[in-house]
């Protein structure tokens, strides 16, 4: 894969295109409500968190038992408490915060963590390196915060699929989550 300095320089001569077309998807689109920003289900001794954005967030669910806490907590039956910390818009330097903010886990040990990120840094260009970077520092704090098991972190959504955006778009936008997934 070409350095990411040569991808920002194709980029650039198409930023001011793709911002327009950015802000008229966001103009035209539907604002759909989070299911589960912040949400709990079952009484299980094992705990597990899932940390992220809208997927977290339940965005696009029509009920919180359709959400992404909603099928874990079907799937681990009643042995889990599912906590779900999700917001539209969120990238990973704002993540710890937001984790610090609203944990509210009672239980002295968390099992693991899930964490639902990327989609945002893809839209807002954030280099690989910060990304990176602030990937590490997040799963730092957390291992200290909590004291977990393990901490598993999903792909980042395909971005690139969201058919409301320009195939000029979705092809930066490939690139881009490419760069931070790597």
């Amino acid at each position: 894969m070409a350095p990411y300095w040569l991808f920002q320089l194709q980029l650039f001569p198409w930023l001011p295109f793709l911002v327009f077309q950015a802000k008229k998807v966001r103009q035209t689109s539907p604002k759909l409500p989070s299911q589960s920003s912040l949400l709990t289900l079952g009484h299980g001794e094992k705990h597990v968190i899932l940390l992220g954005e809208s997927t977290a967030a339940g965005v696009g669910a029509s009920a919180a038992a359709y959400t992404l806490a909603g099928n874990f907590s079907r799937i681990l039956e009643e042995s889990y408490q599912i906590e779900t910390i999700g917001k539209k818009g969120l990238r990973v330097k704002e993540a710890i915060s937001l984790y610090q903010l609203h944990k509210k886990s009672r239980t002295n040990k968390t099992e693991g963590v899930i964490l639902f990120l990327g989609a945002n840094d893809c839209f807002l260009l954030t280099s690989p390196q910060d990304f990176k970077r602030e990937l590490e520092s997040l799963i730092q704090q957390i291992k200290v915060a909590t004291d977990v098991n393990w901490i598993y972190l999903a792909a980042i959504p395909p971005v690139h699929l969201f058919s409301a955006f320009s195939e000029r778009m979705r092809y930066f936008l490939h690139l881009q989550r490419e760069y931070l997934q790597r």
